[in-house]
């Protein structure tokens, strides 16, 4: 899926390699996705959880079904055209398919009106003094992609 590919691709230059910053909530994460998820991907597989050093060797092909199975198809993207379901991806990733959801009920088909809605939920959080212009610098470049 095209689609898919190009909007994994965005996301993965936003969601590198190693992180464990104890202030972010997410926790352990590589490539973006977090222990937690990971533990979930495991578990759904008949697989023992993993432990930091095992989602540190995560594989590009097991990065790439978790973002499909738990951010792509969980929040619809395939019924969605670019660059919205870019949108909506990478705020599933950030921010879960929940918000993903939230934001997408609130701006309806309009792309411009998504993205507004993600800043303004950015600047509510609690860590947007710490990671603020990460995130913000993020949708601009989603923005740019979106062209």
């Amino acid at each position: 899926d095209v689609g898919f590919e190009r909007a994994l691709a965005f996301v993965l230059r936003w969601e590198g390699g190693w992180s464990d910053d104890p202030r972010d909530s997410g926790g352990a994460t590589m490539h973006g996705i977090t222990l937690g998820t990971y533990t979930r991907w495991r578990a759904a597989h008949g697989y023992a959880p993993p432990s930091k050093a095992a989602l540190r060797e995560i594989t590009d092909e097991e990065v790439a079904a978790i973002y499909k199975a738990y951010y792509w198809d969980a929040a619809d993207c395939e019924m969605l055209d670019w660059p919205l379901n870019l949108a909506v991806m990478d705020l599933a990733v950030n921010g879960g398919p929940g918000v993903a959801a939230e934001a997408l009920r609130y701006a309806g088909s309009d792309f411009e009106r998504y993205m507004e809605w993600r800043e303004t939920w950015y600047r509510s959080l609690k860590q947007f003094p710490i990671f603020g212009a990460g995130w913000l610098n993020r949708c601009a470049a989603l923005r740019k992609e979106a062209d």
